[in-house]
Protein backbone atom coordinates (compact mmCIF):
# COMPACT_ATOMS: atom_id res chain seq x y z
CA UNK A 1 0.00 0.00 0.00
CA UNK A 2 2.96 2.33 0.96
CA UNK A 3 4.43 1.96 -2.46
CA UNK A 4 1.60 2.27 -4.39
CA UNK A 5 0.56 5.49 -2.47
CA UNK A 6 4.26 7.11 -3.14
CA UNK A 7 3.95 5.92 -6.58
CA UNK A 8 0.25 7.81 -6.91
CA UNK A 9 1.38 10.92 -4.92
CA UNK A 10 4.96 10.91 -7.63
CA UNK A 11 2.14 11.02 -10.65
CA UNK A 12 0.10 14.06 -9.14
CA UNK A 13 3.42 15.68 -8.42
CA UNK A 14 4.62 15.36 -11.94
CA UNK A 15 1.00 16.44 -13.28
CA UNK A 16 1.39 19.59 -11.18
CA UNK A 17 4.65 20.36 -12.38
CA UNK A 18 3.47 20.27 -16.02
CA UNK A 19 0.38 22.65 -15.16
CA UNK A 20 2.29 25.03 -13.74
CA UNK A 21 4.65 25.28 -16.35
CA UNK A 22 2.02 25.82 -18.83
CA UNK A 23 0.68 28.76 -17.67
CA UNK A 24 1.98 32.41 -18.80
CA UNK A 25 0.91 35.91 -19.31
CA UNK A 26 -1.49 36.23 -22.11
CA UNK A 27 0.40 38.94 -24.32
CA UNK A 28 -2.67 41.38 -25.09
CA UNK A 29 -0.24 44.00 -26.77
CA UNK A 30 -2.62 45.06 -30.24
CA UNK A 31 -0.65 43.92 -33.34
CA UNK A 32 -0.01 47.05 -34.81
CA UNK A 33 2.43 48.02 -31.63
CA UNK A 34 4.72 44.91 -31.97
CA UNK A 35 7.96 44.54 -32.97
CA UNK A 36 7.73 41.82 -35.80
CA UNK A 37 4.66 43.73 -37.32
CA UNK A 38 6.19 46.94 -37.66
CA UNK A 39 9.46 45.51 -39.25
CA UNK A 40 6.99 43.01 -41.81
CA UNK A 41 5.37 46.46 -42.60
CA UNK A 42 8.23 48.26 -43.50
CA UNK A 43 10.38 45.47 -45.30
CA UNK A 44 6.70 45.27 -47.37
CA UNK A 45 6.30 48.84 -47.95
CA UNK A 46 10.10 48.51 -49.78
CA UNK A 47 9.29 45.65 -52.06
CA UNK A 48 8.94 46.42 -55.59
CA UNK A 49 7.56 43.91 -57.80
CA UNK A 50 9.25 42.56 -60.79
CA UNK A 51 7.21 43.59 -63.72
CA UNK A 52 7.68 41.30 -67.39
CA UNK A 53 6.51 42.52 -70.28
CA UNK A 54 3.40 40.45 -71.74
CA UNK A 55 2.40 38.97 -74.94
CA UNK A 56 -1.39 39.51 -76.13
CA UNK A 57 -2.22 36.13 -74.88
CA UNK A 58 -2.18 33.75 -71.59
CA UNK A 59 -1.24 30.76 -72.19
CA UNK A 60 -2.10 27.93 -69.44
CA UNK A 61 -1.69 24.21 -69.45
CA UNK A 62 -1.90 21.42 -67.10
CA UNK A 63 -0.95 17.02 -66.74
CA UNK A 64 -1.07 14.69 -64.50
CA UNK A 65 0.48 11.35 -64.43
CA UNK A 66 0.67 8.36 -62.88
CA UNK A 67 4.21 8.11 -60.98
CA UNK A 68 3.38 4.75 -59.39
CA UNK A 69 6.32 2.28 -59.91
CA UNK A 70 4.81 -1.19 -62.22
CA UNK A 71 7.56 -3.18 -60.11
CA UNK A 72 7.95 -4.22 -56.00
CA UNK A 73 9.57 -1.78 -53.77
CA UNK A 74 10.05 -1.07 -50.22
CA UNK A 75 8.12 1.89 -48.67
CA UNK A 76 8.71 4.42 -46.70
CA UNK A 77 8.12 5.16 -43.02
CA UNK A 78 9.45 5.32 -39.64
CA UNK A 79 11.35 1.70 -39.69
CA UNK A 80 11.71 -0.43 -43.13
CA UNK A 81 9.05 -2.02 -44.55
CA UNK A 82 8.89 -5.10 -47.31
CA UNK A 83 7.99 -4.28 -50.36
CA UNK A 84 4.15 -3.68 -51.64
CA UNK A 85 2.11 -6.23 -52.87
CA UNK A 86 -0.82 -4.00 -54.00
CA UNK A 87 -1.77 -0.64 -54.72
CA UNK A 88 -4.45 1.03 -52.56
CA UNK A 89 -3.64 4.83 -53.98
CA UNK A 90 -1.99 5.39 -57.35
CA UNK A 91 0.75 8.51 -57.29
CA UNK A 92 0.93 11.12 -59.59
CA UNK A 93 2.58 14.42 -60.49
CA UNK A 94 0.94 17.25 -61.22
CA UNK A 95 1.95 19.72 -63.29
CA UNK A 96 0.54 23.29 -64.22
CA UNK A 97 2.18 25.33 -66.56
CA UNK A 98 1.43 29.30 -67.41
CA UNK A 99 3.22 31.32 -70.15
CA UNK A 100 2.53 35.18 -70.51
CA UNK A 101 4.72 35.51 -73.51
CA UNK A 102 7.66 36.59 -71.81
CA UNK A 103 8.04 34.29 -68.10
CA UNK A 104 6.84 30.80 -67.90
CA UNK A 105 6.15 29.67 -64.68
CA UNK A 106 5.55 25.76 -63.40
CA UNK A 107 3.81 24.17 -60.24
CA UNK A 108 4.39 20.79 -59.29
CA UNK A 109 3.13 18.18 -57.38
CA UNK A 110 4.59 14.98 -56.37
CA UNK A 111 2.67 12.41 -54.05
CA UNK A 112 6.29 11.53 -52.12
CA UNK A 113 6.94 11.18 -48.60
CA UNK A 114 10.69 13.14 -49.70
CA UNK A 115 11.20 14.78 -52.83
CA UNK A 116 14.67 13.21 -54.00
CA UNK A 117 17.36 16.21 -54.65
CA UNK A 118 17.91 14.66 -57.89
CA UNK A 119 14.81 15.46 -59.30
CA UNK A 120 15.19 19.30 -57.89
CA UNK A 121 18.97 19.38 -59.23
CA UNK A 122 16.93 18.19 -62.66
CA UNK A 123 14.18 20.54 -62.67
CA UNK A 124 16.33 23.55 -61.81
CA UNK A 125 18.60 23.00 -64.59
CA UNK A 126 15.70 23.01 -66.96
Amino acid sequence: MNRWLKRLLAGVVVIIIILVSLIGRIDRTPLQDQEFYQEMTQTLSTLQPNVHPSGKTLQAGWEKISITPDYLMPMAGYRMRPSFETVHDSLFARIVGINNGSVSCYFISLDLLLFPPSIKEILQEN
